[in-house]
């Protein structure tokens, strides 16, 4: 920074307190009938019947159906859920493709970029799933919201050289198939568990939309009391805003959804619609707030550059750098030099590694809660400052000493009615968001880092 010239002033992240009381176990098992939806081409023949295999094993009810039945289907009176598979484009690592001649594919990283495209030409024809989300998310900003649960699985190269490797020692006569499946570390043990925690991970999220569009109630929900409305906010710099709202009544043991929706319009519309928000001076893209209606006070969460982050800024990819210093090593090796112009190593230590890097107490193994599961939570680190309450959310074990990319710390504050912010530590809406926080729900034995009230007001818009 001296050298670029550049005035910044240093931000310590140091955490007073912690929170550990994570939302697990919420899976359950589903109640919808699943329809499998192919929406081109993505197996071979064994490929199929290996993949149909593995498949009635998470999902015994799991029926195949054709792309032409998927709309006859989600209008009929029986509840039902759609998992569509999807053929990835392996250069950008995903399925969405469009029609037109004039964007290339590759540009649409996400859903979101294929909704501003469909916005500015609507006669684009896409791939399956992203017609079917596009059409849901139109349904929505029409009232009548398509509430068949939606979800893609992506039949990628890794998922399908899995497939071939199953099938090609289930019939190689020499090969001893029962004991390699016995066997937690061979290959064919590796091949089945990727493909087990793909299918659990599916399962989740299928369980979470059902929840949240067919049954409108989700069990074991944090052990808070308390009316809440969560809105999550696309904001693109030359559109209207789309805003989607959530409220939700917890009764301290399980959540009911009340009410739900999407809308499109500027500040102004926004406000007039949702009245809670006017104390809100500006919305930026992908903002989130949370309305505690026994309090009148208006929670937001968000990162920007003038909250601290850990292991360097976003724009700085710190896993890239290492490995440009390891090549620049084996230069240096091959001619014969030594390499000693490490700035960035494996270690937290600083005076080894001029990143900054989280520093956390380990558990003593008389803790009672290293003698639970509760050792595999992360830990939420927080640090009350004059302008709200920094968080992180972390591993409960110490730092690995191995180089990690960027984890963002956020900073959470509060509004009440008049629009004055409130000290937000032992406010009763920060105890209810934070123990939202959840282990296990989007990605398998891990921590999503995200709220519950998070992913419920993104669903609507994003998924």
């Amino acid at each position: 920074m001296e050298q670029a010239d550049i005035s910044h002033q240093e931000i310590t992240f140091q955490a007073t307190h912690e929170v550990d009381s994570f939302s697990t176990d919420l899976d359950a098992s589903l109640s919808n009938q699943l329809y499998v939806v192919e929406s081109s081409s993505c197996f071979t023949d064994t490929q199929r019947m290996s993949f149909t295999e593995r498949l009635q094993e998470t999902f015994p009810r799991a029926e195949f159906i054709s792309s032409t039945e998927v709309n006859k289907i989600a209008n009929s009176d029986h509840k039902c859920s759609f998992l569509v598979l999807n053929p990835v484009n392996e250069r950008k690592n995903n399925s969405i493709h469009s029609s037109n001649e004039q964007k290339s594919s590759d540009e649409f990283s996400g859903f979101w970029q294929a909704f501003e495209q469909y916005q500015k030409d609507p006669s684009d024809s896409w791939d399956l799933y992203t017609n079917l989300k596009l059409n849901r998310l139109e349904s929505w900003l029409k009232e009548s919201p398509f509430n068949a649960p939606l979800q893609g699985m992506n039949i990628d190269s890794k998922l399908l050289a899995d497939l071939d490797y199953i099938e090609e020692l289930k019939n190689d006569a020499e090969a001893n198939y029962e004991q390699d499946l016995s066997n937690f570390r061979s290959k064919l043990r590796k091949c089945i568990n990727s493909l087990d925690t793909k299918f659990k991970r599916v399962k989740t999220e299928l369980w979470f939309k059902e929840s949240l569009l067919t049954l409108k109630r989700i069990e074991s929900f944090p052990h808070t009391s308390g009316r809440y409305t969560a809105f999550y906010v696309r904001a693109p710099k030359y559109n209207d805003m789309l805003v989607s709202h959530v409220e939700v009544k917890l009764d301290g043991e399980s959540a009911i959804i009340v009410s739900n929706g999407v809308i499109m319009g500027d500040d102004d519309w926004v406000k007039a619609e949702y009245p809670e928000l006017e104390r809100v001076a500006k919305f930026f893209d992908g903002s989130f707030y949370l309305y505690d209606h026994q309090n009148d006070v208006l929670l937001t969460s968000y990162t920007s550059g003038r909250v601290p982050k850990i292991i360097g800024s976003a724009s700085f990819d710190s896993v890239e750098w290492y490995l440009h210093q390891e090549d620049e090593k084996h230069s240096f090796e091959n001619k014969g030099d030594s390499f000693n112009n490490y700035l960035i190593t494996r270690t937290y230590k600083t005076d080894k590694n001029v990143l900054p890097y989280y520093l956390v107490q380990g558990r003593s193994k008389s803790d009672p809660l290293a003698k639970s599961n509760k050792l595999k939570h992360h830990r939420i680190y927080l640090m009350p400052h004059k302008e709200g309450l920094y968080y992180l959310v972390t591993h409960a074990q110490p730092a690995n000493a191995t180089i990690a990319k960027q984890n963002l710390i956020e900073n959470l504050i509060l509004w009440d009615a008049n629009g004055d912010q409130v000290e937000p530590f032992n406010h009763p809406l920060t105890g209810a968001f934070l123990n939202s926080f959840t282990l296990d729900m989007l990605k398998s034995g891990e921590s999503s880092k995200s709220s519950i009230f998070i992913k419920l007001a993104k669903l609507l818009i994003e998924n």
